[in-house]
């Protein structure tokens, strides 16, 4: 891929900005003796996610019931502190190709403003028990690049530290208010998905 600044046979490594790069990446390696014989027919090579994916939902909070036709508008995550230990969206990855592959990020670029901000005009329901996804094709262009993985984001792995990352949300309903949540503390580690299921009750959510 053109987003490796080095390749070799025996590693890759490159910086990937996921504001920009939201493609599901796969990588792999094995080591073969071609002094042996005869050659295998078929040469396996295990793949590996280079990503974490976190994904979010919505529904209505037991006893809550929303407004007719209320909906998620707009979300995006968002840095809270003034520490450059933060969620970053970009990294710098090392891929070694020997007997063990291995992946490796080294997490950088740590911003404040609006991280995979998505809207969607006609707003996500959540009037009944049933999680909804945010993240959905939006028919503007923003955020569109962040709905091409069936509502998961690919985020770099990383740990993200206590009551430093929020995720904020508008609703249909109350004009520009913003809402917020924080992300618990949690390691991302690539080839895992996260979900998050937001349940909502009016002002606040869990």
């Amino acid at each position: 891929t053109n987003l490796m600044e080095q390749m070799d046979a025996t590693n890759f490594q490159g910086t990937i900005n996921t504001k920009n790069v939201q493609d599901d990446i796969l990588v792999g390696a094995t080591q073969v003796n071609t002094q042996t014989s005869p050659l295998p027919d078929v040469v396996d090579i295990e793949l590996q996610h280079i990503f974490a994916a976190i994904r979010f939902q919505v529904k209505a909070a037991e006893g809550y019931t929303p407004s007719a036709d209320e909906g998620v508008v707009a979300c995006w995550l968002q840095n809270q502190g003034t520490t450059d230990d933060l969620f970053s969206r970009a990294g710098y990855l090392l891929h070694t190709g020997n007997e063990t592959p291995e992946i490796q990020w080294t997490p950088y670029y740590s911003v404040f403003e609006e991280l995979y901000r998505w809207e969607y005009p006609t707003g996500v329901n959540f009037d009944d028990d049933e999680p909804h996804s945010l993240y959905v094709p939006n028919g503007t262009n923003e955020g569109e690049l962040y709905t091409r993985n069936d509502s998961w984001i690919m985020v770099i792995p990383q740990t993200v530290k206590d009551g430093s990352l929020k995720f904020f949300y508008k609703m249909k309903h109350t004009d520009d208010k913003v809402f917020s949540v924080t992300i618990p503390a949690i390691t991302y580690q690539p080839g895992v998905q996260y979900n998050y299921i937001l349940e909502i009750r009016g002002a606040s959510a869990t």
